[in-house]
């Protein structure tokens, strides 16, 4: 399970800083989870990528030299997007962890832009008829 030690390599990466060689890690995992039809795992690097990506160190860094207004706005609305695709994966596949984390990145990045957080998730409207998609005895995360 390749997908599964890239991962954790960007995962190492990240805890020590090194930015670039984390999302190059990450990158490759959702090749390799994409490829493989590893849902799990796709959902786990995305949420690692967004947390990564919404990192204050990242954002002050400025990418890779990029300091105008027009480039930080569009990283906001790739990132937006890519909590948005997070969030609805771990709903769909049923993982409260992501999914709570998701919530909490996509509020925390609408919040520091000065816009009002975006409403939680709707489990019914993913497409289950009865709108239950956490296992079983499991609570909802937002109401």
């Amino acid at each position: 399970r390749w997908q599964s030690a890239l991962l954790t390599l960007g995962s190492t990466h990240a805890i020590f800083g090194h930015t670039g060689e984390a999302l190059r890690a990450l990158d490759e995992c959702v090749r390799l989870a994409q490829a493989h039809c590893d849902d799990v795992c796709l959902t786990h690097a995305l949420a690692a990528v967004c947390g990564l990506l919404s990192d204050a160190r990242v954002a002050a860094a400025g990418g890779e030299g990029e300091r105008d207004a027009s480039g930080a706005v569009e990283r906001a609305r790739a990132l937006s997007s890519l909590q948005a695709r997070c969030r609805r994966r771990a709903y769909e596949l049923g993982m409260p962890a992501v999914a709570a984390f998701a919530e909490m990145s996509l509020a925390r990045a609408f919040l520091s832009q000065g816009a009002a957080a975006p409403l939680p998730h709707k489990a019914a409207s993913i497409g289950s008829d009865t709108g239950e998609l956490l296992p079983r005895g499991q609570a909802p995360l937002l109401t």
